[in-house]
């Protein structure tokens, strides 16, 4: 009875053992979820030196149809002033003076509801240079009138959640950040577009549309992607350097 009683006892004993030592393991196991980085280069013209009144935007679009919007090309610099979504710095009279586009709501109705969102790069705020601004869904609402609906992602910090560089050796912006910013899926295909605009004073965060790639760059969510795109449009006939796209390259890893 007693070598019985001993098996049974050694046989439980292995059998919490086996638990104990399962359930610590299950608590160790590394998190294999895959992360991936999306790194974007835009190149401006030589000697660029960009400043507070320069103003980066990186726009997405996760749908084909209708790809993101933009005005034609401009033809001088002071065509078309541009306040974009949750830009609430901008001068109403600017906007009200111009032949078209003269409200915030035909903004939204021609061109902000083709956004699922946007980066902002400006260098005023060193600390935080890139603000991103999303839609929460294909696009802004084409109904907007008001700015001030939309703010900025707080989830979006520099050196923790993304980082920037201006490399004055080749006077490329450098962000990359993790793509789950994106709210988009792995594989699912992301649509980008860059644009330039120049602040006309010192008071306001909106300016004056300048400058885009020719064509939206579409590029798949997966790793070791590269797309690149070059402006070949016509230029603003007084473009400044540090307004003149000459390409944009993306990589995914």
């Amino acid at each position: 009875m007693k070598n019985i009683k001993s098996i049974k006892n050694s046989i439980l004993f292995n059998i919490l053992f086996s638990i104990i030592w399962l359930s610590g393991c299950a608590n160790t196991v590394t998190d294999k979820t895959a992360t991936l980085r999306i790194y974007i280069d835009i190149t401006l013209d030589a000697g660029a030196a960009p400043n507070s009144n320069h103003n980066y935007y990186i726009i997405f679009s996760s749908t084909p149809s209708p790809n993101i919007q933009l005005p034609n090309p401009p033809i001088t610099t002071t065509d078309l002033y541009f306040p974009t979504p949750g830009q609430i710095g901008y001068n109403s009279a600017l906007l009200d003076q111009q032949i078209t586009y003269k409200t915030l709501l035909s903004l939204y109705q021609n061109f902000f509801y083709t956004w699922s969102g946007y980066i902002i790069i400006n260098n005023k705020n060193t600390t935080e240079p890139a603000k991103f601004y999303s839609s929460n869904t294909t696009g802004f609402n084409p109904n907007t009138t008001n700015n001030a609906d939309y703010i900025s992602k707080l989830n979006f910090i520099n050196t923790l959640d993304y980082n920037y560089n201006y490399n004055a050796t080749t006077h490329t912006i450098e962000l990359n950040f993790d793509i789950s910013h994106l709210d988009a899926s792995i594989s699912n295909t992301q649509y980008i577009q860059v644009i330039t605009t120049e602040i006309p004073d010192t008071i306001n965060e909106s300016g004056y549309f300048q400058d885009q790639l020719h064509t939206p760059i579409s590029i798949v969510l997966e790793a070791h992607r590269i797309e690149e795109s070059n402006t070949e449009r016509p230029d603003p006939s007084n473009i400044k350097k540090e307004m003149d796209i000459k390409k944009c390259i993306i990589r995914i890893y």
